[in-house]
């Protein structure tokens, strides 16, 4: 335990005190600004205030599905790569063994990623209530029900938080979009653990920030094509838009949630160890 704390540590303040850390972070936060620029200007020119709602649904594009993993990946998912292309890989894993070095970095990839990608839409957050001079409302007083069909394709399936919404007051908004960036960082923080699992495969830069994207998409069509539930789509308990998956209330769909991500770190994590063990046995 004491090479695995002693692992882990370095290769926390390896992923964390890296400036990639802190790009991810911006660009994550640049990417949540840019759609919504006009609409800024726009909302309180109008009416005076920034809904929360209605930032909820800008920032609900597929386009977050896929960019929100890829930058999650900057931080650290390409570790091994830079470990391999430098032929430190034999002398770390007779040091430390190939069980402590990929949970070491299975760990520090997920928490980085997903650390970063929460850090970058907080920043959002501040920058939101900054930019609109606090004047920030939530405007919705209906059902959960309601506000599920308000979600167009997912109409069937309605949100883990949106609850929190009912009532239209602003600390319900407040935890909604907190506990939506959370979920979110999830996803991207596992998605980072699985493009360094990639990379044991195919120990290249390039294809390990795209691998994400690619994946994400053969998940879905091998879903849709199995007739699964919602609940075990990646994109859609990852998606900000529906709040994660909703199981029961909001405590519960969080859980789920946190749940769901984390058992999919680890079974990366089980695929990360078992291809470095080949690669050392291979020489």
């Amino acid at each position: 335990m004491k090479r695995f704390f002693g692992c882990l540590a370095g290769d926390l303040h390896r992923a964390f005190g890296s400036w990639l850390f802190l790009l991810a972070a911006v660009a994550t936060c640049v990417a949540c600004i840019i759609p919504q620029w006009d609409y800024y200007s726009t909302q309180l020119h109008y009416f005076g205030y920034y809904d929360f709602w209605e930032q909820n649904e800008i920032c609900s594009s597929g386009f977050y599905v896929f960019i929100f993993p890829v930058l999650g990946c900057l931080p650290f998912a390409s570790a091994f790569c830079t470990d391999w292309g430098n032929r430190y890989i034999r002398s770390l894993c007779i040091r430390t063994g190939p069980e402590v070095y990929s949970s070491s970095k299975i760990i520090a990839c997920f928490l980085s990623g997903a650390g970063a990608s929460f850090l970058g839409q907080m920043l959002f957050l501040l920058m939101t209530v900054l930019l609109t001079g606090g004047r920030v409302v939530c405007l919705i007083d209906t059902t959960p029900e309601e506000i599920a069909q308000s979600l167009g394709q997912y109409a069937d399936y309605g949100g883990g938080f949106c609850s929190l919404l009912t009532g239209g007051t602003i600390g319900g908004a407040w935890l909604f979009m907190i506990l939506n960036d959370f979920v979110q960082a999830l996803y991207a923080g596992s998605m980072a653990a699985l493009a360094l699992t990639v990379s044991a495969f195919l120990p290249n830069i390039f294809v390990t920030l795209s691998s994400p994207v690619i994946l994400v998409l053969l998940s879905e069509w091998i879903m849709i094509f199995l007739h699964a539930p919602y609940e075990l789509y990646v994109e859609i308990v990852g998606n900000c838009k529906i709040g994660g998956a909703a199981v029961g209330g909001p405590a519960t769909s969080l859980l789920y949630d946190i749940g769901y991500f984390i058992t999919l770190t680890f079974l990366f994590g089980i695929l990360f160890t078992h291809q470095i063990k080949r690669r050392l046995d291979r020489g």
